[in-house]
């Protein structure tokens, strides 16, 4: 069997759920992500790179990359025609640009896989 991206972050989601950094505040669960990058801006990334969270929950990114501005883009056709790789009940979402220790928060509906990416990088 041939472990694609998707697969690998599916597989690592339960592992790194216990390592995100959670507050609970009633009901609402907030989770934060990073957006991280190299000195030179040569490498980005998000920290962590997968979990699993509960429908509900709500996803805070924030970005800490002090050399570039950078914005979380659900995989979706209504931002630039890229296929659809949310679930079907969810609504797409695109942060616009982030410039550093700014953040975006979106709550998550409904089960299933979000992938998500800079739009930039």
């Amino acid at each position: 069997m041939i472990c694609t991206r998707r697969h690998a972050l599916w597989l690592a989601g339960g592992a790194i759920a216990t390592c995100a950094v959670t507050r609970s505040s009633g009901a609402q669960t907030v989770i934060n992500v990073e957006m991280r990058g190299s000195a030179r801006g040569e490498r980005v990334w998000f920290d962590p790179l997968g979990m699993s969270v509960a429908p509900g929950a709500t996803i805070r990114f924030t970005n800490r990359d002090t050399g570039n501005s950078h914005t979380v883009t659900a995989y979706h056709p209504k931002f630039y025609d890229r296929m659809r790789r949310i679930p079907a009940a969810s609504d797409p979402w695109d942060s616009d640009f982030l410039l550093p220790d700014a953040y975006f928060e979106v709550t998550l509906t409904a089960p299933g896989v979000y992938d998500y990416y800079c739009l930039p990088h």
